[in-house]
């Protein structure tokens, strides 16, 4: 279970980052950078609205965090004899897709589709607090996530885990409670940058096997694991084949990279602190399905052990509430925790114990937590969004601004509960979340600030951003509503998908240059999964800088149309803004272009299909086959695997 609820780490890519920031802006890169990480930006959209503080080990003292040499990190192969690197890729891109999914199950896990809503009962038509909760962990035929009811010898629950992760519940139901779970973005793992050396004192290279810690050249540990095939998954007429990996450890965590600092070869390693701490992740688990969960806050005592970085969400009859789990190590004082640290022992975590793998952790009261709130409606929504302010998220995740996905349930949900004097339903409770699992983030939260900056557009720019306008007044949903495999607002679905990347490239690049708007967009920011939504926050909050708009953590500069320094204010406003608004429409009219070449002249005739023979073309959900008999391909929908829509009506 442990191995789901690791987070963060990556700390030598945004070391490359930092690099690239700092080759195209010089001794200026910071602002830029920032502008761009969104590490503690006061307008991000929370989970709980007090502040929980991570850990911060103060101001940065030189020395304590290395800086691989750019470009020159290079992942290692464990592989001792087999099949080469290049003969087991091609043998793994000819497995039956079922094999390809189950070999990748982590990484292939969804990262943006876990979420939880939490209604506090003064909010609840019936005075009875209510959750619509679920977790994402893929599509299988059959579903990997295995539903099930225990009954007996003091144990009564239903629900889902999957198969040989724990003889309990993950997430379910007891008697009169029911608990769900979000992916958590605690600071959990680390990379290490470990010294190589050799006993003899000699130059060290790549294939050392030692390494300095505390004034030592100790060796790495390595284990060979062998494994004999029966068969080939592709040939079972071929003869059984030996292969051997040879893992290599430090005192930190296994190696999985090697590069260099200041010309000099290093391993990096991967320091999670749920390491040799596993087995202690099951027992909040056997402790809900003995129902010993009598109250919220019970449930948060009971979870608070649970090693790894997750969020765990309780309703029961009267209350709501939500806390992130995990053992979060204090880093060395006067570290960055946005870069690699050096493994020689100065940067260890605070207390470190290689020999127990133990050390200290920021205290539990530190860890977002919120119990039937009052603030901003007494809500609780996770979406993968940011715990709390104060709260920093990993060294790659820079979405963290103004627009995130989790404010489009709040806005459904306070729909509802306007619509109906005050309170909401369960029927509209799943209503609003169901809304919410076909919204398009860009129409519904980015268009409206692309719209005002043009205000009006002439000829047929005019006409298209009517059929956007239309698009987004109806809720910029992706959905086919009456069955006929065609998007109801194809046309504006089809000019958004083509005139967003096109529109937020020439935004930037111009400001960062190619090459390292290249490296963003390639590493951190991706214009081409999940509709480009990563890049939503630095859309949104650029575009109130060209208008002139209030905001909090302004950026160093307005991108769109420029860039030009901030302030910027009067005169030099209008010039950008004008500035901007060309940007804007030029990269509109592109699109136009491109969406006429591909489905016609005819806007009324541009079709987007909801599901389709290539899986490559469309928005469609393919389910991974995983038996004999596989499952057809849905429309696409943001929403949990295992989605729970909770009233309870008694308690004990």
């Amino acid at each position: 279970m442990t191995q789901f609820t690791v987070s963060n780490g990556g700390e030598e890519v945004n070391s490359q980052m930092q690099e690239a920031f700092q080759r195209r802006f010089g001794k200026g890169w910071r602002k830029p950078y920032h502008d761009l990480r969104e590490a503690q930006d006061p307008e991000a959209f929370t989970v709980a609205k007090r502040p929980f503080h991570s850990d911060n080990p103060g101001r940065v003292r030189h020395g304590l965090n290395a800086m691989p040499d750019y470009g020159s990190i290079a992942k290692r192969d464990a592989l001792v004899s087999g099949p080469s690197s290049s003969q087991a890729a091609a043998q793994r891109a000819a497995l039956p897709a079922w094999a390809r999914s189950v070999e990748g199950l982590r990484a292939s896990l969804p990262h943006v589709e876990s979420n939880a809503v939490m209604i506090p009962r003064r909010l609840s038509s019936d005075g009875r607090a209510l959750a619509a909760m679920g977790p994402q962990v893929g599509y299988y035929s059959p579903q990997i996530f295995s539903e099930y009811e225990l009954h007996g010898g003091g144990i009564d629950a239903e629900g889902v885990t999957f198969p040989g992760a724990s003889p309990w519940p993950l997430i379910g139901h007891g008697i009169d409670f029911a608990w769900s779970g979000t992916s958590a973005n605690g600071d959990n793992e680390d990379t290490f940058v470990e010294r190589l050396c050799n006993p003899n004192g000699s130059r060290p290279s790549r294939s050392s096997t030692h390494y300095r810690y505390r004034g030592r050249c100790i060796r790495f540990r390595m284990r060979d694991q062998t494994v004999t095939t029966p068969y080939s998954v592709l040939n079972p007429t071929s003869p059984p084949e030996k292969i051997t990996y040879r893992t290599m450890r430090s005192v930190h965590g296994p190696v999985f990279a090697f590069a260099r600092v200041h010309g000099a070869p290093v391993a990096l390693s991967k320091a999670k602190a749920v390491d040799f701490h596993e087995l202690s992740a099951a027992l909040p688990f056997m402790h809900l399905a003995e129902n010993q969960a009598t109250s919220a806050r019970s449930f948060q005592r009971i979870f608070s052990p649970f090693p790894g970085t997750e969020n765990w969400f309780y309703v029961d009859r009267r209350d709501v509430a939500f806390i992130q789990s995990g053992v979060y190590p204090r880093h060395a004082r006067g570290t960055d925790v946005d870069r690699p640290y050096w493994g020689d022992g100065r940067a260890d975590w605070q207390g470190f114990n290689p020999s127990a793998y133990t050390f200290r952790s920021i205290p539990s009261s530190h860890r977002p937590q919120a119990l039937d709130p009052v603030r901003d409606h007494g809500l609780i929504i996770s979406w993968n969004n940011k715990e709390a302010p104060g709260w920093r998220k990993g060294p790659t995740e820079w979405s963290n601004g103004p627009v995130h996905h989790a404010m489009i349930l709040q806005r459904h949900v306070l729909r509802e509960v306007h619509a109906h004097g005050g309170r909401i339903n369960l029927t509209g409770l799943t209503r609003a979340v169901n809304e919410t699992a076909t919204t398009d983030l860009r129409g519904e939260d980015v268009y409206p600030l692309m719209r005002r900056v043009i205000e009006h557009g002439h000829g047929e720019s005019e006409r298209l951003l009517r059929i956007l306008d239309a698009w987004h007044r109806s809720g910029s949903n992706r959905l086919d509503a009456n069955g006929d495999n065609v998007y109801d607002h194809s046309a504006a679905v089809a000019l958004m998908d083509a005139w967003w990347p096109r529109f937020v490239r020439a935004e930037f690049q111009p400001g960062l240059g190619v090459a390292l708007f290249g490296k963003v967009e390639s590493n951190i920011l991706s214009l081409s999964s999940d509709f480009g939504w990563d890049w939503g926050s630095q859309v949104q909050k650029d575009l109130r800088n060209a208008l002139g708009l209030h905001e909090r953590g302004r950026y160093s500069r307005v991108y769109c149309g420029g860039p030009v320094a901030e302030p910027v204010r009067g005169p030099r406003l209008l010039h950008v803004r004008r500035s901007c608004r060309s940007v804007l429409l030029s990269t509109l009219r592109a699109a136009i272009a491109d969406v006429k070449r591909r489905l016609g002249p005819n806007p009324s005739q541009w079709k987007v299909y909801a599901t389709c023979k290539d899986s490559s073309t469309c928005d469609e959900i393919v389910p991974n086959t995983a038996g004999a008999v596989d499952t057809p391909a849905f429309p696409w929908q943001n929403r949990g695997t295992y989605h729970q829509i909770d009233e309870i009506t008694g308690h004990r």
